[in-house]
């Protein structure tokens, strides 16, 4: 019966009844012994008693016997069948037993396992069934569904996920909440919330990877059911007509790699943090995306938006565990977010949250190689909207030019089209490359991630030794602890790239996959300007910046007559004289707006600027701790110094006949320092 024109013709309510009809009819037909075994329990539950008083006598433990002598097909039992789960009751009068007709329950459903979490809690059931497509699913029932009087919740979750009937009345809907109460299958499952290392197993939504320790591994069906890991084409065809022509051009042989070092992070000891891809519009760095999205899914949907909010970008990076966060346009995230966002998204964990009945929530946790685009960095967005950036943010999120140098953008050619003009020959290259991997992708991540559980030890015992070999290979002698640190991440992404190729995963070889890397490192050093530590500068930054904007309005202008102030200690020879000419009033006070301190030229034309302690302590020194802004000025001679421990010198000043405290800043110096001193 074709029953879409059957409904048409007679309605959806007539069609059900048909339908239940014919499967209620067939399964009194088909012979019980052709139906399948219901699965095995692992405990045995007591026989269903025939009759009170038999229950009465097994509680007592005794037996009548009459249950012996009964055949099989007169005990109480569920039976999967063809057509459906069927119960299969039995009417004891006195000593008669006989057959119920089987009562239809449910569309097939199969127990597969007893499910529960890594904390030994939220039990549930695993189940199996083909949908109204015949797509099979398998889903989990929460156990706490089966404790409802009306089984609303247990049918409605069935349903949603596509369990195409379920029978009519009462006792069908008790006898489907008893089905999974009491056949208890032998074999346990572990529900987990991300994808990723779990033990020395590797999660992803179709299939779990290594040894589970003899347990099987189930992604949570919201998790699942929005995951953006999906394949398509064929493995072959995406190595030949992506992975393989990038193997040309460095930057797209370091985004693809960014795709395949995920799942190191965990192996290795990485910690979490990623790339931001900063480069003009139409310069390649969205198909860079594209391309490395590729080895795990989709490149039109894998990748997902810098405008989201943090609570966002939590469940965002949870979906995207040990393997890779693409995330595009950073210019449309929220500026006054976007550092605390860094810092969350390298640091792996979220907020503490509470619950609504009292107590603290799980916390969100994660480890992402991530990926970003943007037409500008974090610390042009945060400074455009008046937010502070730190070093951290650069060592979180570390920015490499997406156009690699060579007049094609991403590209360090035409693709072997030089006939044309560089710009349209790139486009036309990016376009083939985005639209090949628009129909073959998804393929690579899951068998890098298979081979990478076979040979787990021997990564493990040579992978940090690969990256500290090129971290030394790479940084300049006396590199800072923060450029280690980025080293490290190029290093683990340049040994993604070189296990994928090992493997035959990318069609390129070693040395290319290498000399892509150690370029990108070099050039996000370049844009750096210093090897050395970002805090020190970023400090003497934020002084000369005080300086640059106050200077000529906060600071009074004291150089008349004896210079005062520029004879500091008694053996200077002009000492006594500067006395006498301090307590003259030559030097009018003027009207200063929230003056911060004096500025004089010296005897040999150097301006210095005297700073309040206060206004230095609450101002200039604003959000670093000022014993560091000290040492970070006195490294290069900005700040005057009296004595060897202390940073304040005194000075005389028309404000006082005394001596007063003050910070010097030799102004020539501060607003002169170099380019490698100054922040990219």
């Amino acid at each position: 019966t074709d029953w879409n024109d059957y409904a048409a013709q007679h309605g959806r309510e007539a069609t059900r009844a048909a339908l239940m009809a014919g499967l209620d009819a067939a399964a009194q037909q088909a012979p019980a012994e052709e139906a399948p075994p219901s699965p095995a329990p692992a405990a045995p539950l007591p026989p269903l008693p025939l009759s009170k008083r038999d229950g009465k006598a097994r509680a007592k433990g005794t037996d009548t016997g009459k249950a012996a002598d009964k055949p099989d097909q007169l005990t109480p039992r569920f039976e999967l069948r063809e057509f459906g789960l069927y119960w299969c009751g039995v009417d004891v009068k006195g000593e008669k037993v006989t057959a119920k007709p089987p009562l239809f329950v449910c569309s097939p459903l199969v127990i597969e396992a007893v499910t529960r979490d890594a904390r030994g809690g939220s039990f549930g059931r695993l189940v199996s069934f083909a949908d109204a497509d015949g797509v099979q699913k398998t889903c989990v029932i929460a156990a706490r569904s089966l404790g409802s009087s009306r089984g609303d919740e247990l049918r409605g979750a069935l349903l949603e996920r596509g369990l195409p009937i379920i029978g009519d009345g009462p006792e069908a809907q008790r006898q489907l909440t008893r089905y999974l109460m009491r056949e208890v299958p032998a074999a346990r499952a572990r529900t987990v919330t991300r994808t990723g290392w779990h033990g020395a197993a590797f999660v992803l939504p179709s299939q779990t990877f290594g040894n589970a320790g003899g347990e099987r591994y189930h992604l949570a069906d919201e998790v699942a059911e929005t995951s953006s890991y999906e394949r398509c084409g064929t493995f072959n065809d995406w190595r030949a007509l992506v992975s393989a022509p990038c193997g040309e051009h460095r930057r797209a042989i370091f985004a693809l790699s960014c795709g395949f070092a995920g799942p190191l992070l965990s192996l290795i000891g990485g910690e979490s943090g990623g790339f931001h891809l900063v480069g003009g519009s139409s310069s390649g760095k969205t198909t860079a995306l594209r391309l490395a999205g590729s080895v795990w899914g989709s490149p039109e949907s894998y990748w997902r938006q810098w405008r989201s909010t943090d609570n966002g970008l939590e469940a965002i990076a949870e979906e995207f565990n040990d393997t890779l966060l693409a995330l595009d346009e950073i210019g449309q995230a929220d500026p006054r977010i976007i550092g605390e966002v860094a810092y969350m998204l390298a640091n792996g964990r979220g907020k503490q949250r509470a619950r609504k009945e009292g107590g603290a929530r799980a916390i969100k946790s994660w480890r992402v190689l991530l990926l970003s685009t943007g037409e500008v960095g974090t610390a042009a967005l945060m400074n455009a909207a008046g937010q502070k950036t730190r070093a951290g943010h650069d060592v979180r999120l570390v920015e490499v030019p997406a156009d690699a140098g060579r007049g094609f953008g991403l590209f360090d050619s035409a693709g072997g089209d030089e006939g044309r003009a560089g710009e349209t020959s790139a486009r036309a290259l990016s376009l083939h490359l985005v639209e090949a991997a628009s129909v073959n992708y998804g393929h690579a991540g899951p068998l890098f991630v298979e081979r990478l559980t076979q040979a787990r030890d021997e990564v493990i015992r040579e992978g940090r030794e690969v990256v500290q070999t090129f971290v030394r290979d790479v940084c300049p002698v006396g590199a800072d602890g923060q450029v280690l640190r980025v080293a490290s991440r190029f290093g683990l992404v340049c040994y993604a790239g070189e296990l994928a190729t090992l493997w035959g995963l990318t069609g390129w070889d070693f040395e290319t996959v290498r000399s892509a890397c150690v370029d990108a490192f070099q050039a996000w050093l370049t844009k750096r300007g210093t090897a050395g530590a970002m805090e020190p500068a970023a400090m003497r930054a934020q002084v000369r910046a005080f300086i640059e904007e106050h200077g000529g309005a906060r600071f009074q202008d004291i150089t008349t007559g004896a210079d005062v102030g520029d004879y500091s200690r008694k053996d200077d020879p002009g000492y006594a004289a500067s006395l006498v000419d301090a307590a003259m009033p030559h030097v009018s006070e003027g009207r200063v707006m929230k003056r911060a301190g004096y500025r004089k030229q010296d005897r040999s034309g150097r301006t210095l600027y005297l700073v309040f302690p206060e206004v230095f302590k609450r101002e200039v020194c604003e959000g670093f701790e000022i014993t560091t802004v000290c040492k970070a000025l006195t490294d290069k001679g900005i700040l005057h110094t009296q004595e060897a421990d202390r940073f304040i010198s005194r000075h005389i000043t028309p404000q006082s006949s005394k001596k007063l405290p003050f910070y010097a800043l030799d102004g020539d110096r501060l607003l002169d320092s170099s380019p490698a001193d100054r922040l990219p």
